[in-house]
Formats: C-alpha cells, sequence, structure tokens
C-alpha cells in the first residue's frame, strides 16, 4: 500500500513540477492577451460524518478574462483509495489579482485499492464512481499572473464495490478545504 501512495504521489509531484518548469517560457500570446494556460497544483484535507482523508490535485487547461476550463486528475484518500479525473470550471468575480472565486469539478473515480485481499482469500471488486466538488475560494495575486489560492467546498464520492456477492453502495458527503498554488 505505501509503495502505490508513493507512486501516485511521484507521479503527481513531477506533473506539478514540469508545469511550474514551464512557466518561465515566453508567452505566444499578446502582451495584453487575456487567454492563455492555466495550472493549478493543490492539496486539501476532506472530512466527513465518519472518516477523514486527504486529496492532491493536478489541473491543467485554459483561462480566458476571468473563467478558466481545465482537465484534473487527483488522488483521494477518504474512505477509499481512488483516482478522480474531472471537468475543473472556475470564475474569478474580480478582474484584480487577488479575487474571490467560484469552483465547480465533476468527473468519475477510479479505485487504487487492492482488489485481493489476502487476509480472507475473497476478491473487492470496484466499480468507477461519481465525483464532484463545488465551493468558493480566494486567490492571493502574486508576480507574473500566478496566485496562491484557498478553497472551501462541499464533495461527493460514490464508492460502489463487490465483495464475495454482495454489492456495497457508499455515497459519501464531505467538506472540502483545499490550499494551492496557481500558474
Amino acid at each position: 500500500m505505501f509503495r502505490k501512495y508513493t507512486l501516485i504521489t511521484a507521479i503527481l509531484c513531477s506533473l506539478a513540477a514540469s508545469t511550474l518548469a514551464q512557466s518561465d517560457a515566453p508567452a505566444k500570446t499578446k502582451k495584453n492577451s487575456s487567454f492563455g494556460f492555466s495550472s493549478i497544483n493543490q492539496f486539501g484535507v476532506v472530512t466527513g460524518e465518519n472518516d477523514n482523508g486527504i486529496q492532491l490535485q493536478t489541473i491543467n487547461g485554459v483561462r480566458y478574462k476571468t473563467w478558466s476550463v481545465g482537465v484534473g486528475v487527483g488522488l483521494d484518500t477518504y474512505s477509499a483509495l481512488t483516482v478522480p479525473l474531472f471537468l475543473d470550471i472556475r470564475k474569478s468575480l474580480l478582474t484584480k489579482p487577488a479575487t474571490p472565486f467560484l469552483y465547480a469539478d465533476g468527473g468519475i473515480q477510479f479505485s487504487a485499492e487492492k482488489k485481493y485481499n489476502k487476509d480472507d482469500y475473497a476478491s473487492k471488486d470496484y466499480d468507477p464512481g461519481l465525483f464532484y466538488d463545488v465551493g468558493v475560494g480566494y486567490y492571493i495575486g502574486l508576480k507574473n499572473k500566478n496566485a496562491l489560492l484557498m478553497s472551501v467546498g462541499y464533495s461527493f464520492k460514490g464508492l460502489d464495490y463487490t465483495y464475495y456477492t454482495s454489492t456495497y453502495k457508499y455515497k459519501l458527503n464531505r467538506f472540502s478545504l483545499k490550499v494551492g498554488y496557481k500558474i
């Protein structure tokens, strides 16, 4: 299990480092253009009725004026280890470097759990499940249009799995708190 966490964390960190390394390249767009590349890397904690967990996410896409749209992938440890793949839409409420924003994420998640339990020789088969997260946040503007961000939101994680001949369906509602860096 530790190896799996380490591998997934290393992949996410590599993605984050590669996007940070590319931020120093000269822009190909006009100097005053409001269209460009957007990359968000964030860490968060999620808490719900029965569990606590962490989230790591990287979101890459495009921005236009106060809107941004991107594709995100992450790691979610709440209740079971999953990898969400989602679409992220954000709206900055002001055109200033420091601004509040709204966000909505939606997609599916895949299990990263072992399918075989060596303790009772049974297979636990996970199905892809629904994932969404909506909330508000605040960008703290830095130089070169980069920003630190903080956000709070409501997150849902659907988790279905079959164990022996029984199917279990979980609808996990949780509160999320995230911090991150936006390029």
